[in-house]
């Protein structure tokens, strides 16, 4: 099991909740000399477990799933589960920062099918709701949460995301209403030059 990415985490007395993106198998360092290559590439496929040669221990296991572990500092004891099903994979998980470390409701995650596909998008925790722009050959990558200064709700704000478009070789900036997460995006801003897949960052205020 590997925990590259951890979105948020509260202590509540004894108790310490911890969010994150969970994998059953590691990209890092790379596959082995003596690996078949067959194999190494069934980690990025996504699972079918009614595949006639289904691998539980192959099939899908670099695809990453939200994730949560509870630790009593008393007892010592760890209880974890998903948070969604594992039919859907997500990454670059986020949330409003100015909720860390205390009770929250959201989380904002992007969505991977596989590489070939383009059922890509973003989730919203607590509310599932995808972003609608399942678009053909169009893929997000990374996403970022905005909060809006004068915000009174955790959702007051907008979620930015880079989307690629395997077809015309564009990409193009979204921002999203958190509050509005299945409408078309406010805004798409066309970049000059294409942004590699996995490209990702944060956002200051001046």
């Amino acid at each position: 099991m590997y925990n590259l990415l951890v979105s948020h985490s509260r202590q509540i007395h004894e108790q310490v909740i911890v969010r994150g993106c969970r994998t059953l198998g590691s990209v890092i360092p790379g596959p082995p000399h003596n690996v078949d290559n067959s194999k190494w590439y069934r980690m990025f496929l996504p699972r079918d477990n009614n595949s006639e040669d289904f691998d539980p221990s192959l099939d899908g296991i670099l695809f990453s799933r939200p994730y949560e572990w509870r630790l009593n500092l008393e007892s010592g004891i760890t209880t974890e589960a998903y948070i969604t099903t594992e039919d859907v994979a997500m990454d670059f998980p986020v949330i409003n920062e100015n909720f860390t470390g205390i009770r929250n409701k959201y989380g904002y995650t992007q969505v991977v099918d596989s590489v070939a596909t383009s059922k890509t998008g973003l989730f919203k925790y607590k509310m599932i709701a995808k972003l609608h722009f399942d678009e053909p050959d169009k893929f997000c990558s990374g996403v970022q949460f905005i909060a809006k200064k004068n915000g009174r709700d955790e959702d007051d704000g907008w979620v930015i995301t880079y989307v690629h478009d395997e077809g015309t070789n564009i990409s193009q900036v979204y921002i999203i209403d958190a509050k509005r997460f299945s409408d078309e995006p406010i805004a798409k801003i066309t970049l000059p030059q294409r942004v590699p897949y996995g490209f990702h960052g944060n956002f200051f205020y001046k």
